[in-house]
């Protein structure tokens, strides 16, 4: 049986599809851009004048050729840092989350509510405390906890444990 929409539904509706336009529109700008000159995005960002296939071949070929940046070793350390970050979550989350569920005692019960009001918590409140505290890790333990891979990956478990689990 197919519901008749009201009016509040369509309000509601339209009201969601212009949010998904703004939230969606600097992609659409990304990737018409992308298929222009420089000289074409600075005199007018929003038109889709002067968009070519070859445009998007050279711009492309200039990122990934670029001496000043080198574009495969930061994918390749993104992809290193994502894959290992992710293993890592979906093994400890879900043993957390196993845990947490079978468990219905007043500690599991506390521990899932600081999960949950941990994915309030924004990054930039706990940016600069986690830098003095990575800081301080590194000179007790003697572990670079700073610009390495095992720092961003831990930091990374922290703020995702609470979403995986």
């Amino acid at each position: 049986m197919v519901k008749k929409l009201t009016p509040a539904d369509i309000l509601i509706r339209m009201a969601f599809f212009l949010i998904a336009l703004y939230v969606l529109f600097p992609f659409f700008l990304m990737v018409i851009n992308v298929f222009r000159s420089a000289n074409d995005i600075v005199a007018n960002p929003v038109s889709t004048t002067g968009m070519s296939f070859t445009k998007l071949k050279k711009n492309l070929t200039s990122v990934v050729n670029n001496s000043n940046y080198s574009f495969w070793s930061a994918f390749g350390t993104s992809a290193l840092i994502t894959v290992l970050s992710i293993f890592f979550l979906a093994l400890f989350g879900g043993m957390a989350a196993w845990v947490i569920c079978r468990n219905k005692t007043k500690w599991s019960m506390f521990i899932y509510m600081v999960f949950i009001t941990s994915m309030i918590i924004p990054f930039q409140v706990v940016m600069l405390p986690l830098i003095s505290t990575f800081r301080d890790v590194g000179k007790f333990l003697g572990i670079q906890m700073l610009q390495s891979f095992p720092g961003i990956i831990f930091a990374y478990l922290g703020f995702g444990g609470a979403i995986k689990s």
